[in-house]
């Protein structure tokens, strides 16, 4: 199991066949985790900041993952 920090990059798919889209980890609170769109920088953050849950991004059974680890901060 992977340890979620602020800084880190990832990749986010909505459905199986859509394109993987960037996102940082921006915070960690308890199990949820906030992250930033990195492909939108002129967007505001309202619309570039969402939240989720650390079961949801680290799980690793589901065939197809809504998240995938690129690189450590």
């Amino acid at each position: 199991m992977r340890n979620l920090c602020p800084g880190q990059k990832w990749e986010r798919r909505s459905v199986s066949s859509a394109p993987w889209r960037p996102v940082e980890v921006v915070n960690v609170q308890g199990n949820v985790v906030e992250l930033r769109f990195l492909d939108m920088p002129d967007a505001p953050d309202l619309q570039r900041v969402f939240s989720t849950n650390m079961d949801r991004m680290l799980s690793s059974v589901r065939q197809s993952a809504e998240y995938r680890f690129v690189q450590d901060a």
